[in-house]
């Protein structure tokens, strides 16, 4: 589970890359991971858009994300938190 959620984290920056990034690098390692924002965006401004989305995240500083799944999390949450953080990324490149 570690690898693929890790591989999400990939892909989810990859997409993110592509025109004015929100995210701009992965921390932590194995489920307890975190990502750095765009100065332009707060770690309050994103959970609170996520909350809204019911997911639950952590920030860990200023412009920080901590995500801290379960253990015994399965593929498809870890597939649903993704698609949720997209959208919300999506979202935030909209304002």
């Amino acid at each position: 589970m570690i690898v693929y959620f890790d591989k999400k984290m990939d892909e989810l920056i990859k997409n993110d890359m592509q025109n004015n990034p929100i995210i701009f690098a992965k921390k932590g390692s194995g489920m307890l991971r975190g990502f750095q924002l765009n100065e332009d965006v707060t770690a309050g401004d994103f959970s609170n858009i996520a909350r809204e989305k019911s997911l639950l995240l952590v920030g860990a500083a200023e412009n920080t994300i901590r995500l801290l799944p379960p253990l015994n999390t399965s593929k498809e949450e870890v597939d649903n938190a993704f698609d949720i953080l997209n959208d919300i990324v999506l979202e935030l490149k909209k304002t």
